[in-house]
């Protein structure tokens, strides 16, 4: 018997009001060899009202505990998608977090994440943006020199470390204490709409 190939119709015919997700990439540094991790997020609302949580290569645990440092909030009931990936590596480190706090915080305030810009560090529970290794750091800086990172680019961390990679040739660097300095350093117009 021979099988039969049909063209269905266009993917509009079957999802003709789909919601276009909102999406952020935020990027943070690997490893010599695989310099750039992003994390990328989506989010849409739900066509029957109940919201589910995707994730591929960052534990649950840590999303919902950045969406809860940043915002106090649970996505324990809350009524969108959203889904999280890791891209470029498979384990995701706690050096990423800043990464994925800025990207969580990118697409649900529908915020674009400049791509030039490169997050290290987590965020602890007081939202300070915590130390990084000195291994990293040295990674970090024989990846530049190896021309393994497109210059320029900026890089937000914690001030420690940000002492440490200044003067870096086309390297702008940010140090960061604190959660809300990252915020004014990414998007310096929220401060501005704010009056602050």
């Amino acid at each position: 018997m021979r099988s039969r190939i049909t063209v269905p119709p266009s993917p509009e015919a079957y999802e003709p009001d789909r919601p276009v997700p909102y999406t952020a990439v935020a990027r943070s540094y690997g490893a010599p060899g695989v310099p750039i991790v992003e994390v990328q997020m989506s989010t849409w609302p739900s066509s029957t009202g109940r919201g589910r949580v995707m994730t591929t290569g960052i534990p649950r645990a840590e999303l919902d505990q950045v969406a809860g440092v940043i915002f106090g909030m649970s996505f324990t009931g809350c009524d969108r998608l959203l889904s999280a990936r890791l891209v470029n590596v498979e384990k995701y480190h706690r050096r990423h977090g800043l990464a994925l706090a800025v990207a969580l915080s990118a697409v649900l305030a529908r915020q674009s994440v400049p791509s030039e810009f490169l997050f290290l560090g987590e965020l602890d529970l007081e939202r300070r943006v915590r130390d990084l290794s000195v291994r990293v750091l040295e990674n970090l800086v024989r990846s530049l020199c190896d021309r393994e990172l497109e210059t320029p680019i900026t890089i937000v961390a914690p001030p420690s470390s940000a002492d440490l990679l200044e003067g870096t040739a086309g390297v702008e660097v940010i140090g960061a204490p604190t959660w809300q300095h990252v915020v004014v350093a990414v998007w310096p117009h929220l401060r501005k709409e704010r009056g602050r």
